[in-house]
């Protein structure tokens, strides 16, 4: 019998070869609202009474799993998860609706790895509306665009940021943030990215994801980086053989 994380890599698999690409000409608006609703809001508890905030999605909607990055949740082993709210079929924009009336999802981190600045989280629920990001099926090349949604206005209050670059490299870096080294394949693109953004989808024109937003250049802030979407399937096979040996325990 699978386990859960173990139907979690087949039902990837099966999105990647299912799923039906937007397509390069159509608009970024598209590719916008097509990723938004499997895209959430993070607050994790620090234990000094204040939540790092930070962006994830979806990768399992059945396992009710996301994906974020390790340095937003950093201490913590669970977070809230919340989902955009929609008014008249348009995104509301404000933070302040969204933490006084959206529903907070509790989730527990099952997995996470310094080096790939990656974490997973299992939520108590899913809005019906949040389904699965499919992965891209190779790494994105220096020219291709790319998009992600995130939650760096959240201190001026403005949830849901739309941004986009191109992509200057996908190449192994080592660097260093608060939370440890990360040392791992890195997408670098031309595109401003934020705190907030951080876990944030990035995709490329037909709506797969690429790889997961993790840091910026502290000089150039039209320099960031992202986690390679090879990184991202290796980080779950970790995850399945860490659930697996828990699951089955040492033989005697």
């Amino acid at each position: 019998m699978k386990t859960p994380l173990q139907r979690t890599l087949w039902i990837v698999t099966l999105v990647v070869s299912t799923f039906v690409p937007v397509g390069a000409a159509h608009a970024n608006a598209e590719i916008f609202d097509r990723v938004l609703t499997s895209t959430g809001l993070v607050l994790a508890p620090q234990g000094d009474g204040k939540d790092m905030v930070g962006t994830c999605w979806v990768i399992d909607h059945e396992r009710r799993l996301v994906i974020t990055a390790n340095h937003v949740i950093a201490k913590a082993d669970k977070a809230t998860v919340i989902f955009p709210m929609f008014a008249n079929g348009e995104v509301v924009a404000l933070r302040d609706p969204h933490l006084k009336s959206a529903p907070r999802i509790a989730g527990e981190v099952l997995h996470r790895e310094v080096s790939r600045d990656l974490a997973l989280v299992r939520l108590e629920k899913l809005p019906t509306s949040a389904k699965a990001i499919p992965l891209a099926s190779k790494s994105s090349r220096p020219g291709e665009t790319l998009h992600t949604v995130g939650n760096s206005g959240y201190t001026n209050g403005i949830l849901w940021r739309y941004t986009r670059g191109q992509v200057r490299s996908v190449a192994p870096y080592r660097i260093q943030i608060e939370t440890g080294l990360i040392n791992t394949t890195v997408i670098e693109t031309q595109g401003p990215i934020n705190k907030g953004d951080s876990g944030g989808p990035v995709v490329n024109d037909q709506g797969e994801l690429a790889g997961v937003v993790s840091a910026f250049h502290n000089q150039d802030r039209l320099i960031s980086w992202s986690i390679d979407v090879r990184e991202v399937r290796t980080f779950l096979a970790n995850a399945l053989r860490a659930e697996t040996t828990v699951s089955t325990g040492p033989r005697r």
